[in-house]
């Protein structure tokens, strides 16, 4: 098997996007020895010492349409097309992830010129995102290059079930459906220690970003009249932790060092509108570490893909106000994980689905 994985953002860029492919490209070759791996990304510096090949193709084309739609994978493609006519490889496998999302126009191009299988990697949905308040038009739109980029494809896959249904064909083809979940990295775990440092308060952290949709404000305002209740911020400074006293900022961290002060805390925290597709790599990193999860959500309680997330691992979840989040607290308290088998969230757990998918496309390929 020959796998080109084709993704705008890769490490050592910092952000959420470049963890999912990352990981199963530096892998893939523990668990598929005789596998070939190449690499084409936006991203300048890639260790590429676990690949066969590693392209750096920078986004330079200026196709008319760029100037409607503005995802960078538009202009991506063009120069990607460019790159691999003169390149000599030739994959029998190519995983595509977005987001940006316009370089999936290039299942044509790749299944013409190499016969190759291809599999796409939505992280998020694309034409249809209940976050996003699109128009009708640029809904529309997106559907019509949505639909093109799914029925060229072999597979499709998903971080969850949510975001699988809210894409085309879904309903007409479910079989060419799948879902990845993202995962903890099982490479990087820190050495946990097997006794907490004693705290006079019972500490919450949120590792990331606050946004309107999923404020903390409520939950802030309920733990400033509880003494003994702390949050543990991990990420850029927010106007919403401003003059808090209940707040610890750490600021941001490498992803060890981050995962090591995630194992001293209590619990994890997460902040849910409630949009049923929605999730979160942080859940993955609490469960690597073994705290408990609490969930405040603006919609109903044990539902969507969060939920489907947490299956089998000790929760509390809240409706967000302040008489749910202080009963909840209370239950919480009580929450232990360290004795949870977590090999199921890992992303190694993913990537060996991925190469179940792959040899079943390689498979059909041969028959």
């Amino acid at each position: 098997m020959k796998v080109l994985f084709i993704s705008y953002y890769f490490e050592p860029e910092p952000i959420v996007g470049a963890k999912r492919v990352s990981y199963w490209a530096k892998h893939f070759k523990k668990y598929s020895p005789q596998s070939e791996v190449y690499l084409i990304t936006s991203t300048e510096s890639v260790d590429n010492s676990y690949l066969d090949e590693y392209f750096c193709v920078k986004s330079t084309a200026k196709p008319i349409l760029s100037h409607l739609i503005k995802d960078e994978g538009l202009k991506w493609e063009a120069d990607i097309k460019n790159r691999l006519i003169k390149e000599k490889i030739s994959p029998t496998h190519v995983v595509i992830s977005g987001s940006p999302f316009m370089q999936f126009g290039l299942v044509p191009f790749l299944k013409e010129m190499y016969s190759a299988k291809v599999i796409l990697d939505y992280r998020d949905p694309f034409a249809t995102n209940p976050r996003f308040e699109n128009s009708i038009v640029k809904v529309l739109i997106k559907r019509f290059f949505e639909k093109r980029f799914n029925k060229n494809a072999d597979s499709i896959i998903s971080v969850n079930q949510y975001c699988l249904e809210l894409l085309h064909g879904y309903k007409s083809f479910p079989t060419k459906f799948s879902v990845i979940p993202n995962g903890y990295d099982d490479s990087s775990l820190p050495q946990l220690d097997s006794k907490k440092e004693k705290k006079d308060s019972f500490n919450f952290i949120y590792a990331g970003t606050f946004y309107e949709d999923r404020s903390p404000e409520i939950f802030l305002s309920t733990i400033e009249n509880l003494k003994n209740i702390k949050l543990v911020h991990l990420g850029k400074p927010s106007s919403y932790l401003e003059n808090s006293k209940s707040v610890i900022y750490e600021g941001m961290k490498p992803y060890p060092k981050m995962l090591e002060l995630i194992s001293k805390q209590d619990a994890g925290l997460i902040i849910t509108s409630g949009e049923p597709f929605e999730s979160t790599t942080k859940i993955y990193d609490y469960i690597a570490m073994k705290i408990p999860i609490f969930v405040v959500t603006s919609g109903e309680v044990d539902t969507g893909a969060i939920a489907d997330d947490l299956k089998g691992y000790p929760s509390v979840w809240a409706k967000n106000n302040e008489q749910d989040i202080l009963d909840g607290i209370q239950k919480l308290q009580s929450l232990k994980a360290d004795q949870v088998d977590i090999e199921k969230f890992s992303r190694r757990a993913g990537l060996k689905k991925l190469i179940s998918l792959l040899e079943e496309n390689e498979n059909q390929h041969l028959n």
